[in-house]
């Protein structure tokens, strides 16, 4: 009958008054489910949980963000640092053209550029 175990059998066919309840609820009905309809729900929730932890994940969905664990080196602090980081190098990267900095240090190789060349002469 559809493959399932003796105990599967017990769980659906005799319930008794005393006692309404399935022994593993939750784990039988993920393998009824997985054997009728050829699901592989646990294998798939398995594969999940791992991809989470390889990928550093809070969750183990296309949505989930970057954990913040220790055990994951605090990977999502450093992510944000380094975020900040490049920001600042951008704000820094406009203040320099804004200021002429840019222009200054190529003009001060140059002048270096000069020396060299005088002083070899």
């Amino acid at each position: 009958l559809a493959d399932l175990t003796s105990s599967e059998c017990r769980n659906i066919f005799i319930i008794r008054n005393s006692d309404l309840s399935i022994a593993a609820e939750s784990e039988f009905y993920a393998s009824v489910t997985d054997r009728l309809t050829g699901l592989k729900t646990r294998q798939i929730l398995s594969i999940k949980k791992k991809l989470q932890e390889l990928g550093k994940l809070t969750r183990a969905d296309s949505t989930a963000s970057l954990s913040n664990k220790e055990e994951f080196g605090k990977i999502k602090s450093r992510l944000d640092r380094a975020a900040g980081l490049v920001e600042g190098i951008n704000t820094l990267e406009d203040e320099i053209e804004k200021e002429g900095f840019d222009r200054l240090e190529e003009e001060s190789i140059r002048v270096r550029k000069r020396k060299i060349k005088s002083g070899k002469k």
